[in-house]
């Protein structure tokens, strides 16, 4: 990796010393969102200084999206069950019928799990 690449921690790092993280961006101090941004921007986990413009709007866009995901994970057990997804799926009006929204849920569900992860959630809302 070369020497103008930032891993996770030197980003995390680099937004607490400058005080965005609590002054101006408080979205920054989520660091499952942070960790998604710059697997988005970098593509493995890494960015190059020169992306660093566009990390906060992608840190922004991620915080949205874990913010609908706790909303709708009841159970606290960070993942979506079907019901809570179907439930998601009503409330937001995604699908229109039960049934569509099942398939959706069994299509997403790479795992099997029953479950749909944080991960598989993502790769579903952006």
């Amino acid at each position: 990796m070369g020497r103008d690449m930032l891993l996770f921690r030197a980003v995390d790092v680099l937004f607490i010393d400058s005080g965005l993280q609590t002054e101006r961006f408080p979205v920054l101090s989520r660091k499952p969102a942070l960790k998604l941004a710059i697997k988005s921007v970098g593509g493995d986990g890494a960015i190059e200084r020169g992306q660093l413009a566009a990390l906060l709007p992608a840190t922004v866009k991620y915080h949205r999206v874990l913010d609908v995901f706790d909303y709708f994970d009841t159970s606290g057990d960070r993942s979506l069950s079907l019901e809570e997804f179907a439930h998601a799926s009503k409330l937001l009006e995604l699908f229109d019928s039960e049934e569509k929204a099942k398939a959706k849920f069994a299509e997403l569900d790479d795992n099997c799990s029953g479950s749909l992860s944080l991960d598989e959630f993502v790769a579903f809302a952006t």
